[in-house]
């Protein structure tokens, strides 16, 4: 049995960039140096999709998150 759901754009959207942030956030604690061009990709695709006020707070809240971890890393 096949089930079709329909999604308007502003729910597509939000399914795009809550993937795009998972990923990115998985790509960020796997980073190697050479994948410069990968993290890169990530940010404009996800400040693509995000306004600049979203984008600017999550990236704020995730170098919070970012720091931490690699503080506690090291």
């Amino acid at each position: 049995m096949q089930a079709v759901i329909e999604l308007d754009d502003d729910q597509i959207e939000s399914i795009l960039v809550e993937g795009l942030k998972k990923n990115y956030e998985i790509h960020l604690k796997t980073y190697e140096d050479n994948e410069h061009h990968v993290h890169e990709a990530f940010q404009i695709m996800l400040a693509y999709f995000m306004t600049d006020k979203e984008f600017r707070k999550y990236s704020h809240q995730l170098a919070k998150v970012q720091k931490k971890y690699l503080g506690a890393k090291k």
